[in-house]
């Protein structure tokens, strides 16, 4: 056993104090991922949603990990639709529509600014949307 162990087992004051501060920790870190939730939605610009992208999301690496797997789908959707010879646009584009659909959604619960609420917020958000995943793709490879 490590020392802090063998230290809260023999004391049992310590041992609450510790306990407490666990708890106001995790308190805390809820209220704080609670906070970021909430800051997400109510972002309503391009240049808002780029900077707590970068500040915030961009900073965790499973976030990064995510976008670069969806990113790589995407590619390689594109790929074996080019390296088949297959001219039917049509289908690569229903399947391109589907991978698109299904990354809105991910991005929603991903609580990325832009995708948490509803479309039609205001003029020009599908504009901004498209910017914000291009900076995505090229800030997260």
């Amino acid at each position: 056993m490590d020392p802090i162990s063998d230290i809260l087992r023999k004391d049992p004051v310590a041992l609450d104090e510790y306990r407490e501060l666990l708890e106001k920790k995790n308190s805390s870190k809820r209220a704080y991922d609670q906070y970021v939730s909430r800051v997400a939605s109510k972002i309503d610009n391009y240049e808002d949603a780029r900077r707590y992208t970068k500040c915030v999301l961009l900073a965790r690496e499973d976030f990064k990990q995510r976008i670069r797997s969806l990113v790589e789908e995407q590619e390689q959707l594109i790929q074996r639709w080019e390296k088949s010879g297959v001219q039917d646009d049509e289908q690569l584009m229903q399947e391109l529509e589907q991978l698109s659909k299904r990354a809105h959604g991910d991005f929603a619960s991903m609580r990325i600014p832009l995708f948490c609420h509803d479309s039609h917020r205001y003029k020009g958000m599908s504009v901004d949307r498209r910017r914000l995943i291009k900076y995505l793709q090229e800030s997260a490879i």
